[in-house]
């Protein structure tokens, strides 16, 4: 995805960031991004729901 400059805002595969929302929203290109999101249900096993390290605001 590209801003109207021609500078990446994200590469296919990536995750959309706030930061990259941001970036397209300034950029004008938010309905691009939106609309270039793929929707399928990724296969994930239950370990790979489990991050490795607990996150700051978790319970000890």
């Amino acid at each position: 995805m590209l801003d109207p400059e021609d500078k990446v805002i994200l590469n296919v595969g990536e995750l959309i960031t706030h930061r990259a929302i941001r970036q397209a929203t300034e950029s004008g290109v938010l309905n691009i991004l939106l609309s270039s999101v793929y929707a399928k249900e990724p296969e994930i096993s239950d370990k790979q729901l489990r991050a490795s390290e607990h996150g700051m605001a978790a319970l000890a």
